[in-house]
């Protein structure tokens, strides 16, 4: 579920105190108008840097998610991700400021230039070390919902740090370097699992199946994965996003990843 945006000069005198303790004064702050899951996000500027701040109110329904990204970060950053410089949780309020990552949203469109970067960002992920069970959950278990138990509990020997979101608007491309943000959903489990979340993401921005199938090839994970997993895995992701467009029925993008999850998997089942 999105929320509703706010300010930063809509937030509690002391919160912008508790904040100004790590970062000195505030000049400004600029709300950034992208990203869903979070009510505060916005740059915010000193005399001497610019952070990214980003966070909700300590009691949201969503707050567990925040709270994923904060403790992935220490296995991300700086390899992949921005680090966390500090954690504010004052009045009612828990906010992640962050070091600024100067780059825009990728496009995911039909021959995009962008998409070569995408994929470099994603085989570089799979090649770090796998965190604790303690800090992040398996791929079997979130999606136990979605499939049969002998399904999941095969996923869940998958020791691959996945992240699962691979939205344009996570990935930023900047002129020296690239970046995997917003990692509210760290999962471990089976290397292709990520391709399959960004084929499905590049058939929302215009792809045939049959052409994110062939960008994603470029990836080893994708080129070894083991088709009938895949093929169970692309139907519990069928289900998981028909699950999320019915009970957000005024988002019309939630209906229309549905679709395409369907979409995609109909063309998966065709290549037997």
């Amino acid at each position: 579920m999105s929320m509703s945006r706010i300010d930063w000069d809509h937030l509690p005198e002391t919160v912008h105190q508790a904040v100004e303790a790590h970062t000195g004064p505030v000049l400004k702050a600029e709300t950034v108008a992208g990203g869903l899951n979070s009510q505060i996000a916005a740059v915010v500027f000193t005399s001497e840097l610019r952070l990214f701040v980003k966070g909700m109110p300590s009691g949201h329904s969503q707050i567990r998610a925040q709270e994923r990204e904060a403790a992935i970060n220490p296995y991300v950053a700086p390899r992949l991700a921005p680090r966390i410089l500090w954690r504010v949780q004052e009045a009612g309020w828990d906010l992640l400021g962050y070091e600024f990552a100067d780059g825009r949203h990728a496009n995911y469109a039909p021959g995009s230039p962008d998409l070569p970067r995408v994929l470099r960002l994603a085989g570089d992920l799979a090649q770090l070390d796998t965190p604790p069970a303690s800090v992040v959950r398996n791929i079997g278990q979130r999606m136990s919902e979605f499939t049969d138990p002998d399904a999941a509990a095969r996923w869940s020997t998958g020791r691959t740090l996945l992240h699962t979101d691979f939205a344009p608007h996570n990935v930023l491309l900047g002129e020296e370097r690239d970046w995997l943000v917003d990692w509210a959903w760290p999962t471990v489990g089976p290397a292709w699992v990520d391709p399959v979340v960004l084929i499905l993401r590049l058939l929302e921005a215009g792809h045939t199946p049959a052409e994110a199938d062939a960008v994603c090839r470029a990836l080893p994970a994708w080129q070894n994965a083991d088709r009938a997993e895949v093929a169970l895995f692309s139907a519990a992701s069928a289900r998981l996003w028909t699950s999320i467009a019915e009970q957000q029925p005024a988002a019309p993008w939630k209906t229309h990843m549905a679709r395409m999850a369907k979409h995609w998997c109909r063309y998966w089942a065709a290549l037997d």
